[in-house]
C-alpha cells in the first residue's frame, strides 16, 4: 500500500512507500462547480465534500481526469456527520464506477498516527461499497501518478 502525506514523517511503519502530498499535481476544493471549471486533462482532482454530482462526474470523464479519495475525511469527522459523509462518498463512488472514473483511495497522512495499512484501506473499501479489488486496485494507482 501506498501512503501520502502532508509533511516528512518518520518511515518506522512497514508500507510499500509515502509520497509527499508536494510530489502530486492536485487541485483541491470543496466545490464542485469550482472543480468542474478548473477541471484539466490528467490533473487530480481533491473535492473535501463527496457530493455526488453529475456536473463533476462529467467534466472529469472528458478530460480524463482523476480523483483523490481522501480516506480521513471520514476517519476524522465524529457523529451525524460522519454517517452523512460515508453516505455521500458511497454515491460518489457509485457514480464513479458507473461512469467509469478513475480514482485513487489513500489516507492523507499529517502525522504518524495518522497512516494506515493495506487490511485498514480494504476495510473502508468495502464499507463503501466496494469489491476487494477495486480497493486494492484505487490504492495502488497512487505509484502510478506520482510525478
Amino acid at each position: 500500500m501506498y501512503n501520502i502525506t502532508l509533511n516528512k514523517l518518520e518511515e518506522k511503519f512497514d508500507y510499500k512507500e509515502i509520497f509527499l502530498y508536494s510530489s502530486f499535481s492536485i487541485f483541491k476544493t470543496t466545490n464542485t462547480r469550482i472543480a468542474a471549471s478548473n477541471c484539466k486533462k490528467n490533473q487530480i482532482i481533491y473535492l473535501e465534500t463527496y457530493d455526488p454530482s453529475m456536473e463533476i462526474i462529467q467534466k472529469v470523464k472528458e478530460k480524463k481526469s482523476v480523483l483523490l479519495i481522501n480516506l480521513l475525511d471520514i476517519i476524522n469527522v465524529e457523529g451525524p456527520n460522519r454517517s452523512k459523509n460515508i453516505n455521500n462518498l458511497k454515491l460518489f463512488l457509485e457514480l464513479c464506477l458507473k461512469y467509469k472514473i478513475e480514482f485513487i483511495m489513500c489516507f492523507l497522512a499529517s502525522n504518524n498516527t495518522e497512516l494506515r495499512t493495506f487490511k485498514e484501506g480494504i476495510a473502508l473499501g468495502t464499507l463503501l461499497g466496494l469489491n476487494h479489488k477495486q480497493t486494492k486496485n484505487a490504492f495502488i494507482k497512487i505509484k502510478d501518478l506520482k510525478n
